[in-house]
């Protein structure tokens, strides 16, 4: 990764919510690395406020990506041009048609999003999962696993595409977790069977 980054060559970053994704943004900062965090903001602009003000110096951005705005996309393309790297969670489900898959997780079935992919599919960047798993008394470890060069999205067997990058993903969240599974902070429900 931080091959790419000397090589101004962009790429995506996954987290979940497991662990410390501060964690990595204070890694991104140490080795002045750009990086531009995606999320949903409507419920947490006062966090995001904060952690705007805690970067200081760091060349760290937030943006809303919008599924109506074609102009925030737009600004992650430019980004990753760049060669800044975007980061976002992949384990938050939609609950919209078309807009999740189910996978394997942990024993159940669970529903994740298809965005990340699809977002990785239009950057046509190299696609990493990150965490940052805390260690006590006071480490964190920062974990950076390749997922894919390039995700390629058939128009012929794009739902089999998707769903298999989002098992990918699964996978490897699911091994972390079973690592570290104290470091899983996911609130809501996440299984689609009981």
């Amino acid at each position: 990764l931080m091959a790419a980054v000397r090589a101004k060559k962009g790429a995506l970053l996954i987290g979940s919510h497991l662990g410390s994704f501060e964690a990595m943004r204070t890694l991104a900062q140490k080795y002045d690395v750009p990086l531009l965090v995606l999320a949903d903001f409507a419920n947490a602009q006062m966090v995001n406020a904060i952690l705007q003000q805690l970067a200081g110096n760091v060349r760290f951005r937030l943006l809303e990506l919008k599924q109506d705005d074609p102009l925030s996309l737009l600004q992650v393309k430019e980004a990753c041009e760049r060669g800044e790297l975007v980061a976002m969670l992949g384990d938050r489900r939609t609950d919209r048609p078309g807009r999740d898959v189910n996978v394997s997780f942990l024993g159940g079935t669970a529903k994740l999003p298809v965005g990340p992919y699809v977002l990785a599919h239009v950057l046509q960047c190299p696609v990493y999962f990150v965490a940052g798993i805390y260690d006590a008394p006071s480490r964190y470890e920062l974990h950076c696993v390749t997922l894919s060069q390039r995700i390629e999205l058939p128009r012929q067997g794009r739902d089999a595409a998707l769903e298999k990058e989002a098992q990918r993903y699964a996978h490897t969240l699911e091994e972390f977790t079973r690592r570290a599974p104290l470091n899983w902070f996911n609130f809501f429900p996440f299984w689609t069977d009981s």
